[in-house]
């Protein structure tokens, strides 16, 4: 039954299903059976009425006159016009008439600008299929970018390796030299390959070698020179203009790629511009944009919608929530660096205010107390912190200060104790021999204990590990600032059995009572020894200040001396006379240059100008914040100056 009367029925019966039921009919019909509840009615109803608008709707265009027709597929694009030449067969006879419709192909291969002119040997649609359809004409497999121009074929990899013959190796040997000649040929990129992916090859049809030969014997004699002659001109013009059909595909794909990157640009920055509406913006402009925009939402090639942001606003707001706790984290060493900075300069100033005979802390030890490394790790990321900061902080540091050489007495106290079976008692340290030796530098002078807790250990080794893993941010910091904290929980001084038994007979060689004379009384008297080891080795270094003396004692296996010797006998010390003493000092005061304390950090320094220049950033004239420091003792065993005689001679 044709369309026409199906509708006329169907008019029919709807009309007739109008009219109100009789008496009769509405005892004889039988009830009417009930819907199943599948989907609701409304939705059923409009997804028919839908379907129902969609069916049928360009029927009838291969009825409008030829004219309007033409000027409609004037404006479609070649591809487009090809699809609906393979629609219906009403169309593709209307398309296909080369008479009549050549027009229409023309004008739509004139709509794709840059597009080379149809070639001799293909027809316009041929061409089109060649140019634009994305199918292998071996296969039909689709999505096949790869077109051989000359060849004219698109040809998928699979297929590849069977309808060509390759114009390398082996192949290349079998094929006629002739036959080379008279065949388009085309480059394939390595990643094209079938054969070796790391270099492209050429090559050309089976096919169209098989015809070749065919034709070849076709023309015997001196019919193959004409026959010669206009295949090689046929096949330049045919490699010509693959050439220019490559370059513009070449560009249509560089064009392609531009516009979907301008594309993902525009959507990026759009992305932003609400990402920064959301309070995002700092974190925006230290992010790196470049990873931002490889992010699978981000890289769309597709403008965003007010209704394509709503969908992905979690998504994102999640992954910048992720990239401001990165960003706290890697800038973490780089704020504290600066909150360090500025507790230096608190501190030096707090120097100044001290008396020189106080100990003051050292930087590292500051910021690794409670209150000051609450501001610096607990101050909101987004804040700068300034002196103003740890003023809180900075009026609780002189209980701080005695809090922490508590401890650092206790600590020393208890190292003082591991070579004594004595009772622990505080003024242990006052002695004379309570020495420490640093076990992380070269100093060969022992330190009493208010030297060690003043030492400044700059040498790094150690000092990750001497930091938890909380405090890990701290070191950079103290690198760049050329300090380390006082590390009492990793044996940083010790006092030994060998330094005990040094110390006392270093004492007891001076004549004083080892286990009652203290460092400060040891000073007072200012005692200087000769090695009497080093002597009989004929050294000319062998006088020494009392401290260098015990550390020498202790070391004298390192200084060279006769293994087989008691390092506690006390015969290896002569106590110079006084004569002698004051030689000493006098040479040694000559030799020495001025020693001054800088009151901001209680540093010793001979050069107050570069000290202040390299160490604080001051360029002073004045040279305030000084004062003048014992003069230093030699670090090492000097020779005996020789007495003078009356007329300024040495005897």
């Amino acid at each position: 039954m044709r369309r026409s009367s199906r509708l006329a029925d169907t008019l029919t019966g709807s009309e007739s299903s109008t009219a109100q039921p009789t008496l009769e009919s509405s005892i004889t019909s039988p009830p009417p059976k009930k819907r199943a509840k599948n989907a609701p009615q409304d939705a059923m109803s409009a997804t028919k009425s839908k379907a129902r608008r969609r069916r049928g709707k360009l029927e009838s265009l291969p009825d409008m006159p030829l004219d309007v027709l033409f000027e409609i597929f004037g404006h479609l694009q070649p591809l487009d016009v090809l699809i609906l030449a393979r629609s219906t067969k009403a169309l593709r006879g209307i398309l296909m008439n080369r008479r009549s419709a050549i027009s229409i192909w023309k004008t739509a291969l004139s709509n794709c600008p840059g597009l080379p002119e149809c070639p001799f040997d293909l027809t316009e649609p041929q061409y089109i299929n060649l140019a634009f359809s994305k199918h292998c004409h071996f296969c039909l497999a689709l999505s096949v970018p790869k077109v051989l121009w000359a060849l004219r074929v698109r040809c998928c990899k699979k297929c590849l390796k069977d309808q060509v013959t390759s114009l390398n190796g082996r192949d290349h040997s079998r094929l006629h030299e002739e036959e080379k000649t008279l065949m388009p040929w085309e480059r394939v990129g390595p990643e094209y390959s079938p054969y070796n992916r790391s270099r492209p090859f050429y090559c050309c049809l089976n096919s169209t070698r098989t015809n070749l030969r065919s034709e070849l014997c076709a023309h015997p004699g001196d019919k193959r020179r004409g026959f010669v002659e206009d295949r090689l001109h046929h096949i330049g013009r045919i490699q010509e203009h693959a050439k220019a059909c490559a370059a513009w595909q070449e560009k249509l794909g560089d064009d392609r790629s531009q516009q979907l990157q301008e594309i993902r640009h525009r959507r990026a920055s759009s992305i932003q511009e609400r990402l920064t509406d959301l309070g995002w913006g700092y974190e925006i402009e230290k992010m790196d944009f470049w990873q931002f925009s490889n992010l699978s939402v981000v890289r769309q090639p597709k403008d965003l919608t007010d209704r394509a942001w709503e969908k992905i606003k979690p998504e994102l707001v999640q992954y910048m929530e992720t990239i401001r706790a990165e960003r706290i984290v890697n800038d973490r060493p780089y704020r504290t660096m600066g909150a360090v900075k500025v507790l230096e300069r608190l501190l030096h100033n707090y120097g100044l205010t001290r008396p020189s005979d106080e100990l003051v802390l050292n930087l590292p030890d500051v910021c690794l107390l409670l209150p000051f490394k609450a501001v610096i790790t607990e101050t909101s990321p987004d804040e700068d912190i300034s002196k103003e900061h740890f003023e809180d902080a900075m009026e609780q540091l002189p209980r701080l200060s005695e809090e922490w050489r508590e401890s650092a007495t206790l600590y020393l106290l208890q190292q003082f104790n591991i070579s004594r079976d004595t009772t622990i008692d505080p003024a242990c340290l006052q002695l004379a021999i309570a020495l420490f030796r640093c076990t992380h530098c070269n100093q060969h002078t022992p330190l009493t204990s208010t030297e060690a807790m003043a030492h400044r250990d700059i040498a790094y080794l150690g000092l990750a590990r001497s930091l938890s893993e909380a405090d890990k941010h701290f070191l950079q910091a103290f690198i760049v600032h050329n300090c380390q904290p006082w590390r009492e929980k990793y044996d940083n001084f010790i006092h030994d059995a060998s330094l005990d038994r040094a110390a006392r007979n270093v004492v007891a060689a001076c004549g004083q009572d080892p286990d009652n004379t203290t460092a400060r009384e040891m000073d007072a008297l200012d005692p200087w020894l000769e090695c009497q080891q080093c002597c009989r080795e004929r050294r000319t270094e062998s006088v020494m200040h009392w401290r260098l003396a015990a550390g020498h004692m202790a070391h004298w296996k390192s200084a060279g001396h006769d293994k087989s010797r008691e390092e506690d006998d006390p015969r290896m010390w002569r106590l110079l006379d006084h004569s002698e003493s004051e030689r000493v000092r006098t040479q040694v005061d000559k030799t020495s240059a001025t020693t001054y304390l800088c009151m901001r950090c209680r540093c010793q320094t001979t050069d107050r100008q570069t000290h202040l220049a390299s160490k604080h950033g001051i360029m002073n004239i004045e040279l305030t914040g000084f004062v003048h420091a014992p003069t230093a003792h030699p670090t090492h065993p000097i020779s005996l100056p020789a007495p003078e005689t009356d007329s300024g001679g040495i005897i």
